[in-house]
This record gives C-alpha cells, structure tokens and sequence, in this order.
C-alpha cells in the first residue's frame, strides 16, 4: 500500500491481485450506500459483473454505464452522459462514483465526479499499466476539446485506488506495452534504479510476471506521489510529470487519437525531448541511445508511423496547458533520475530532433 499525502484529500492506494472482489468491503467502510460505477466497452465485459456483486454482498445499491472505450470518446459528452446517468439514479451527495477502467475512464470520471453536485466521492479502479502505474494518482481529471488533449479539467483526488494486477494479464500487447512509456518517463526523472529494472527484466516483463509488475507498480505510485505531496496542482515541480508531453500530445492529436496511443505518442515526445536535451548539452548521447534502445525493446515506437512536417507538429504544441505568455514551457532531461522544468525550446532545435528520428 502507498500513501498519498495530501492532508484533508489524502487516500491509500493498494496494488495487489484480486482487489476487485474487494470492492465492496472498501466501499463500505466509507459509509457509502450508492454507487454509480463507469466503464466502458472493452472492460465491461471482464470485471463489471466482479464489481457489481462485490458491491451487493455488501448491500451497496448501484448503478453502472457503459461508455464506449477510445481516447476519441474523452469528451464532455461523454461527462454528461455520467451526470445524466447519475441523476437517473438518484445519486446525491453522499453517494460514489467508481472508475473502471484505464486513463480515460478514470479521467471522465473523476471529472464528473468533481462537478456533479458541485462535488461527491469517487474511488479508482485501474485496469491498465498506464493507468495503475500514472493515471489513478495524483487527481488529474477533465476531458479533451477539439482544440486540444485535457483542457479542461479539475485536479480532485480519489478517495483511495485499487490496483488489481490481474487485469493487467488480459490487456492486449499493444495496450500493456504501451503503458510501459510512462514507466519510463518516472525513471527518467526520479529513479536511474528503476530504470535498470527495466533493462534488467525485459524478459520478465514481456512475460507478465506478475511479482514484478506488482513491485514496478508500487515503485511508479511512489516516484508519483512525492511528486503531488509537494505540488498537488502543478504550480511547479509537479510539472516534471509532463516530461514527453509536450510533443507526445501534440501527436496524439494530429493522428486525432486514431493512430497513436498515448503511451505510444510519450514514447516518441520522450525521444524527442531527449534529442533537445542533447542539443543542450544537458542530456548524453549514450544516454540518448540508451533510452531509444529501451524503448525498442519495450516495443514502443521512438519515431512517428509517417513523416510529419515540423512545423505542424510545432504549431500544435501551442494547444498545450502549459502554454504560458504565448510561450510553451518544456520538461528536459539533465542526466539519469533527474529533469529540468520550465524550459524554452527554438524551432530550429525542434526540427533538428524532429529529423532525427
């Protein structure tokens, strides 16, 4: 179990197997009586049932809606649909929104849940690497807008997490491996150790074993809590979490959300940022191969499917949150374990890394 510190909005997040027939038993030790759990497509059919009679052995009246699953469906549509379904429930204020699902499942949620009646409970159920391992933490939610990824939001943390392991196991390749970038992403600003435990266990991660997916899990939530405990709403060092962000967003939504996951779109942002880096004289070019070959064998992407013009690719950056001053700030390596925030980058360094690739 880890500890997140946040004083009145702290929580514990449990990783471990079969925590999802537990749900009911932690719901319930909150008082709660009522519950709306949201998932979408893909999940439903794999632990809703679970859910749904842990939560009625335990004489918690609930409700469920299922979403259809995909980034192109993160939208506040999608939130009234949650707000709508609620008051058909006649949920109130003191009763529980639960996110089953990955990112996006748990971003809508948790949005709706910090919105809805001006603000009720809600308990994160992740499902994938990318959303045990980043998302379910930390209190980011909101939505995408056509003009841009996340725009709007609110940061409202959960009032606890549980990450099942298990349902990492029937994750299709290319969604397991995809979480694997913001693995990466955690070592390279706060842990070289953790890094080397990716190096180390490639063929114990393409295996899914579960003892270590259970021990990289646990060590994620810790490099990502004692980042919020000291920058909960990303006032400055929490910024260091959007590392590869930047470009990787950006690309997520030039390919509108079709042809890149996010893992996949951060794998390349990372390379990208990593290139700048270089450039910098902050970051070295053994290091630079280092995160490419890691990454390869991983089996995410370090370059686009098709050549992108770079100032498209640079134009679209400018949609980003961190937009500030008419200036986007960037996150740049320095080193193994550590990054820089606040960074300016020219459009001449950009290019050069955009054709490196």
């Amino acid at each position: 179990m880890v500890y997140v510190n946040l004083g009145e909005n702290s929580y514990n997040v449990h990783v471990d197997g079969d925590l999802l027939s537990q749900v009911g038993r932690v719901v319930k030790q909150f008082g709660i009586t009522k519950a709306l759990v949201v998932t979408d497509s893909n999940v439903a059919p794999l632990y809703l049932d679970q859910v749904m009679c842990s939560l009625c052995e335990e004489g918690i009246k609930s409700d469920s809606l299922i979403l259809p699953a995909g980034e192109i469906f993160k939208t506040v549509a999608s939130v009234e649909l949650i707000w709508e379904k609620a008051l058909d429930a006649r949920l109130d204020r003191e009763s529980l929104f639960i996110a089953l699902g990955g990112g996006v499942i748990g971003d809508l949620t948790g949005f709706s849940a910090a919105t809805f009646l001006r603000g009720i409970p809600f308990l994160q159920l992740p499902t994938t690497v990318l959303s045990q391992v980043d998302a379910s933490v930390g209190g980011k939610t909101g939505c995408n807008l056509r003009k841009g990824k996340n725009l709007v939001g609110a940061f409202y943390q959960p009032i606890s997490v549980l990450a099942d392991t298990k349902t990492l196991l029937s994750l299709s390749e290319r969604e397991y491996i995809n979480g694997f970038a913001e693995i990466v992403k955690h070592a390279l600003i706060n842990s070289s150790d953790l890094f080397c435990v990716l190096e180390n266990n490639l063929d114990k991660i393409k295996r899914r074993d579960l003892d270590l997916l259970k021990d990289i899990v646990i060590k994620n939530i810790k490099i990502k809590a004692s980042v919020v405990q000291t920058d909960e709403k990303e006032k400055g060092k929490r910024a260091l979490l959007n590392l590869g962000h930047t470009a990787g967003h950006a690309l997520e939504e030039l390919g509108n959300y079709k042809i890149y996951y996010h893992g996949e779109a951060i794998a390349i942002g990372l390379v990208l940022a990593c290139h700048i880096a270089w450039q910098k004289r902050l970051f070295s070019e053994e290091n630079l191969d280092r995160i490419k070959n890691l990454l390869t064998k991983l089996g995410l992407p370090t370059s686009p499917k098709e050549k992108i013009d770079p100032s498209i690719w640079w134009e679209k950056t400018y949609s980003d949150k961190k937009l500030l001053d008419d200036t986007v700030y960037w996150v740049l390596p320095n080193g193994f374990g550590e990054a820089l925030i606040g960074q300016r980058v020219e459009f001449a360094e950009f290019v050069a890394a955009v054709e490196s690739l």
